[in-house]
């Protein structure tokens, strides 16, 4: 018990590492844990730290990475310029009356 009122009546000493992980996170396009903590090794006074703390401490202050998104990019058959889309010939009438009419395949 005694324990737990001591750390919470403990000051930050992580005051000037959230301040610098604020600051990357916001100037450098929202970065994740990793590229945040790659820049901070690269400043002199944030040498030796820990990963673990930087995930921690971005955790506690609510900062993510933006990623890739699945929904920014649509997906397109087409071959672009140097291809063409193949025609639709059969439009989703699979049903014959003679075995192997229809018949296909991936490619053209």
């Amino acid at each position: 018990m005694h324990y737990w009122k001591r750390k919470f009546q403990k000051d930050d000493s992580d005051e000037p590492l959230r301040v610098a992980i604020r600051t990357i996170w916001e100037a450098d396009n929202h970065y994740g844990v990793r590229r945040v903590y790659l820049e901070l090794r690269k400043q002199p006074e944030f040498a030796e730290v820990n990963h673990k703390k930087v995930q921690r401490l971005m955790h506690e202050m609510g900062l993510k990475g933006v990623g890739y998104n699945k929904q920014s990019r649509k997906y397109d058959s087409s071959k672009g310029p140097e291809g063409k889309r193949v025609k639709n010939k059969i439009h989703r009438r699979f049903k014959t009356d003679r075995p192997l009419q229809k018949l296909s395949s991936d490619g053209l």
